[in-house]
Order: C-alpha cells, then sequence, then structure tokens
C-alpha cells in the first residue's frame, strides 16, 4: 500500500512535469525560423491568469443575473428597520410628551421654591447687616473676613420669564424614510432647568452663609457674656453695684401706658426665630455694655501726669517724712520737676481751687457717683471753683506748695468722702480698656 502511495506521487510529479515541460515556439517569416522558450513557470503563471479572468467573468455573469434578487432583500432589511427606527421615535415622542406635562406640573412648585429661597436670602442679607454691625462694634472686624467665598457665576435668583425650546424631530431635508412620520416637536422649557440649577446653586450658598452667621452669632454673644461679666466685675472691684449703672434714663417728654413686648415675637407679632433672638440678646448685652463703659469712663482712670513720674510714695501706712514716725498716707505721690502740667483724670466739676493749709495750693473736683479727686502741692492753678472740666484737661502745675519736702504731685481718689487707693482705679482701666 505504501508503495503504491509512493509511485501515485512519483507519477503525479512526472505527468506534472511533463505537462508544463519547456516548450519551444517557433515563428517563420521571411525565411528566417525564430522561436521563443516558454519555460515551466511561465506557464503555470499563464494558466492561473487565465483561471482568473474567468472567475471575474462567471462572478460578473452571476451578479447580473441575481441583481434583482439581490436588492428585493436588501429593500426589505431596510424596511424592517424604517419600522423599527419609526417605533422609536414614536416612543420618544410619548417620552417627549410625558416629559412636557411633568415641567409644566412641576412649574409651579419650582417657583414656589424659588419664592421660598428669595425669602430666605432676604432673611439672610438683613441678620448679615445686623451680624455686620455688631462685629464692627464689638470686634472691630468687617463680616466679610468671616463670609465664605462666593462661587464664581453665582449671582441672586431673579424671576425669570418662561421661554421654551422647541425640538423638531423632522429632517431639514425631505426623505422618503420619514413618510410615515408627521412633522412634530416637543416644548421643553429651557428655563426651568436654569432656575433648578439656579436655586440649587443659591440653596447652597445660603447654608454657608446661615453657618457662618451661626457661627459669628455664637461668638458675638459669648463675647458679649463675658464682656459683661468683666464689666461687671470691674465695677464691683470699685465698690459699686452693676446694676446702680445698667439702670437707664428715662427720655423726657415721653408717656403713654405701658405694654410689654413679648420676647418671642417683634413689633408686628410676627415669633422670632431662635438666630433673631439670639441677635436680640446680644443687642441686649452690647447696650449693657456700652452703659458700663460709659460710666467707667467717668471715673478717674487716667493719670495726673502725662509724663512717665516717678511713685516716691504709695497708698497706705508709711513713715511720715517730718516726723519719721508711722501714718497714713490716703493718696500717691509724683516726684517730678516744679511746673509739670497736671491734668483732670476724669470729667467733673471744680469744687475747690485755692490754698489749703498742708495741701498747699490744692484743687478738689467732684465726680459721678460719689467719686472726688483731688490734686495737691501745686505752684499754679489753672481753674476756678464751679468750672467744668474734661478728662485729660490741663488744670495747673506742679510744685512744693504746703506740707512738702520737695516738687511733687499728691493725688488722692475719693470715694464718698472717704480715701481710697488711685491704683483700683489706674487696674480697672488697664483692665478694660487696654
Amino acid at each position: 500500500m505504501a508503495n503504491e502511495l509512493a509511485y501515485n506521487r512519483v507519477s503525479f510529479a512526472k505527468r506534472l512535469a511533463h505537462a508544463f515541460r519547456e516548450r519551444h515556439v517557433y515563428l517563420r517569416s521571411d525565411g528566417r525560423v525564430r522561436f521563443i522558450l516558454l519555460k515551466p513557470w511561465i506557464q503555470i503563471s499563464f494558466l492561473l491568469l487565465l483561471c482568473a479572468v474567468i472567475g471575474l467573468i462567471t462572478y460578473a455573469f452571476l451578479t447580473v443575473a441575481f441583481k434583482n434578487h439581490v436588492i428585493a432583500a436588501q429593500k426589505q432589511q431596510f424596511s424592517s428597520e424604517q419600522i423599527v427606527y419609526e417605533d422609536h421615535l414614536t416612543q420618544m415622542f410619548s417620552s417627549m410628551d410625558r416629559l412636557n406635562s411633568q415641567l409644566l406640573l412641576n412649574q409651579d412648585n419650582v417657583e414656589s421654591q424659588l419664592n421660598k429661597v428669595r425669602k430666605i436670602q432676604s432673611d439672610l442679607e438683613r441678620r448679615q447687616n445686623n451680624i455686620s454691625s455688631l462685629m464692627s462694634e464689638q470686634f472691630s472686624v468687617p463680616m466679610n473676613a468671616l463670609e465664605p467665598p462666593m462661587s464664581e457665576g453665582l449671582q441672586i435668583v431673579e424671576a425669570k420669564e418662561r421661554s421654551t425650546l422647541l425640538i423638531t424631530f423632522e429632517p431639514t431635508q425631505p426623505d422618503v424614510r420619514f413618510s410615515r412620520i408627521t412633522a412634530n416637536h416637543s416644548a421643553v422649557s429651557i428655563n426651568d432647568a436654569e432656575t433648578v440649577q439656579a436655586t440649587s446653586q443659591v440653596s447652597k450658598r445660603l447654608r454657608e452663609l446661615y453657618s457662618t452667621q451661626k457661627i459669628a452669632l455664637n461668638m458675638l454673644e459669648t463675647h458679649s457674656i463675658t464682656r459683661v461679666s468683666e464689666l461687671e466685675e470691674a465695677i464691683m472691684f470699685l465698690g459699686f453695684k452693676p446694676e446702680r449703672f445698667a439702670q437707664k434714663d428715662v427720655v423726657p417728654g415721653l408717656g403713654g401706658p405701658l405694654v410689654h413686648l413679648t420676647s418671642s415675637s417683634d413689633g408686628d407679632g410676627t415669633p422670632l426665630s431662635a438666630s433673631e433672638r439670639q441677635i436680640k440678646r446680644i443687642v441686649l448685652n452690647a447696650e449693657t455694655i456700652s452703659t458700663y463703659l460709659a460710666a467707667l469712663k467717668r471715673f478717674p482712670m487716667l493719670n495726673p501726669i502725662n509724663a512717665n513720674a516717678r511713685v516716691s510714695s504709695k497708698f497706705g501706712q508709711r513713715s511720715d517724712p517730718f516726723t519719721n514716725t508711722k501714718a497714713m498716707h490716703q493718696g500717691i505721690d509724683y516726684a517730678c520737676p516744679t511746673g509739670t502740667p497736671v491734668i483732670a483724670t476724669a470729667p467733673g466739676q471744680v469744687n475747690r481751687a485755692g490754698w489749703n493749709d498742708a495741701y498747699g495750693y490744692l484743687i478738689e473736683i467732684t465726680h459721678d457717683n460719689g467719686v472726688s479727686t483731688r490734686y495737691a502741692h501745686l505752684s499754679k492753678i489753672g481753674v476756678n471753683p464751679g468750672q467744668q472740666v474734661e478728662a485729660g484737661q490741663e488744670i495747673g502745675l506742679v510744685g512744693s506748695t504746703g506740707r512738702s519736702s520737695g516738687p511733687h504731685l499728691h493725688y488722692e481718689t475719693r470715694t464718698n468722702g472717704t480715701a481710697v487707693n488711685p491704683a483700683k482705679f489706674y487696674r480697672v482701666a488697664t483692665y478694660v480698656f487696654q
């Protein structure tokens, strides 16, 4: 069997070599004989080319013969695809109609939400002005330093007129493919989408602003409560009751029945929000602070000598410079050259201005709340009894008159006629005003 297969392969090769053996084509003309040598590869190439030409001719013939069948099949396929496409368009139109109906239903809701945002925005802006005023008064800090940065392009929400965008599904150029579809369009409100987006952005901005305002209000209230407590401690340290200064003066020329406002409503009866009640508490604290500060400024808080004078003798027990015995010193002595200006340490009225035995040339000024100050051993007096003076006003010059061992100012502070240490007022001034 194997020998037979080998024989057949050899025979096929011989037959193939015999079929494409070298051939000579002889040409005779004009008594001359020429020949052309056809090698095996030339013969094989010619045969392959001839087969390709015959194949192309056969394909073209079959294509022409079955053209109508191919066109009919393609038309049927296109018609099927067109039906599917038209069904998709019909579904799209239905979806657009439902969307339009939903937009019309939501339009009023969008406008209602927009009106709510505008109202909240107006309330926050009004509250922002109140907080800005309080921040400036209590901290000397502008409110915009705590305000969150505004996103680029974000604007205040404003009412917009309705307008629609017509979305048409009819082709620009007529096409037989759309013969089954009538021209149709859908109206979609473009401003609704813009309004919703703008409302969302502004709502986010207002939430940030509300959070910032809440932080500022908490800080203001904490500061105001702390400040009121500090001022009350300072007043009590001076020996007075804070309630004495918290009372407001009655404005003359006004009257009528007393009708109290509830703390939970505004003047028009509208209930106050938590933030508004907090602002009201802060305002009341701020008024109390202003009242306390105004009262403290009328106490003798200043140093009677502008220059950095040396304190030669403090308030309290000391050895008398003339008798060398223990004695009570009822003021503070400032050693400074003769002619150094002396100023009033608080506003008030001159009670005495002239010679007073051991005090020498003396000025006594009566201030509010039973407080008075004395300036002794002066070389010159610059005010008269009954004269009103302001804090910091020059009233005389340092000297060494009366019972004095050298040029200096003897300065006393008295409450209801009793001498108190002037250093108490200096400590309060440092604690409160610096």
